[in-house]
Parts: structure tokens; sequence; C-alpha cells
């Protein structure tokens, strides 16, 4: 299994009000924050053009159930890439007869987007039983990686909830102090959203390791050669022609 997790973006963009006369106790929030949570999913893509030469010498996340200093030939790469972006709408109150401003959250819109493929050696052609089953692994990968983030948006949610929900507004302060509140209340959006994403991080290597553990990988190798090999007997014999010149 091979991941990639980009950046998380963090945008901060702003609802600004203004009026001429304010009674006392102005600094309110008209309402309490408005949170959007989705993940955008594209359909996954199977690319069968490389060799199990190239595909074993791509760097993975995998830790060899086998041990640290044996061979492993990969079949099939189970990479998924997702960013993570975070918007804040934050809503500002001025109150030019005092030169202050009064701030608090409009909208939180968190938003997972991810693109998911799966690597298949080109030597296992699509139909045959080693496809199949390379297939069959690599996506428990995917469907894993799948519930964890949809788990942990949904945490993500109720986090916020608990942390921004019954907050009011930060004011009144002064207008030189407008940049620096606005840095400090992004700045605690940001680390929700980080420690939710370690949380998340930690599960889903402990759930991915179990789809290639040992146990695992013997299941997979004795399907491979007690069905798979059966079943389509020249593949296996182009696959094993292939293994013995690439251990030379």
């Amino acid at each position: 299994m091979n991941r990639v997790l980009l950046v998380i973006f963090s945008i901060v963009s702003f609802l600004n009000f203004s009026s001429p006369s304010l009674a006392s106790g102005w600094c309110k929030a008209d309402s309490e924050p408005q949170l959007v949570f989705a993940p955008y999913e594209d359909d996954v893509t199977i690319d069968n053009s490389r060799s199990f030469v190239d595909l074993s010498r791509v760097k993975s996340d995998t830790r060899n159930p086998y041990g640290r200093n044996s061979i492993v030939h990969t079949f099939g790469l189970a990479h998924r890439e997702f960013r993570l972006e975070q918007k804040t709408e934050l809503k500002i109150l001025t109150n030019p007869n005092t030169r202050q401003t009064c701030l608090w959250y409009g909208t939180i819109d968190v938003r997972i987007y991810s693109k998911p493929v799966i690597y298949i050696a080109k030597e296992f052609e699509p139909g045959t039983c080693h496809y199949q089953e390379v297939l069959r692994h690599e996506m428990e990968h995917i469907t894993v990686d799948r519930e964890v983030t949809n788990k942990y948006l949904g945490i993500l949610a109720t986090r916020l909830r608990q942390k921004l929900g019954s907050e009011t507004a930060y004011g009144p302060i002064r207008l030189s102090q407008q940049n620096s509140s606005v840095q400090r209340m992004q700045r605690r959006i940001e680390s929700i959203v980080r420690e939710v994403s370690l949380n998340m991080k930690a599960e889903r290597d402990v759930r991915q390791s179990k789809i290639d553990s040992l146990g695992s990988y013997e299941r997979s190798s004795r399907f491979m050669t007690e069905t798979c090999d059966r079943r389509n007997p020249e593949t296996a014999q182009k696959r094993d022609a292939l293994l013995r010149r690439y251990v030379r």
C-alpha cells in the first residue's frame, strides 16, 4: 500500500458589517457557526501498465511482514492521494463610534478530496485469477481508507461543534487587534483539524497493517498457488520465469 497525503489547505474569508449606531452589548454573534463537511472521491482507477519489477521498486509505507532483509516482489499497489481543504468564513462587525470590532465564526467548511489508484503488474492480465486476487487485496486498502476518512470527518464535525458551538463572539477589540485576532481564531480551527488528522492517520496505519500482515500475505499466496496457478498456468509460468531472472 502506497499513499500520499497532500498539504492541508486553509483559507479564511470575511463577511464585514458596519453600523453607525450600535447599542451597548452590541458585540454578539447573529447565529451559531454553520459547519459543512463533505468527502469527495474519484472513481477507482486501475493501472495495469507497469511490470512487477517497476512496482517492486516503488517506495511504500508498508512494513515487510517477512522481515526487513527479506525480498518481497510487488504485484500490486494501492495509492490514494488526498487533500484536505478547510475554509473558514469569519463575520466581522465594526463599531465606527468606538473604533472597535467584533468577530465570530460564520461558516467552517471542511472537504476531503481523494483520488484512489490501484496498480496491478502487467504480467497479470485483466480477467485472470491472479489479476482478480491482487485487485481484491488492494481494494481492501481503498475500503479501509474510505471508512477511516468518513469516520474521522464525523469526529471532526462533532469536535468543532463541541468547541465552537457555545461561543458567541470575540470582542469587542480595537481595530488594531483585528488581524492578530483573526489569526488566533484560524489557528484554533487548524489545531483541531490537525489533532483529528493525526488520530485518523494513527488508526489508518493500524488497520492497513492488518491487511498487510504475514497471515494475510500467506493466505493470498496460497490462493495464488493452489487456485490461480491451476486456472491460469500460462500466467504462472511467465511469472515464475520472470522471478527467476529477477533474483539472479
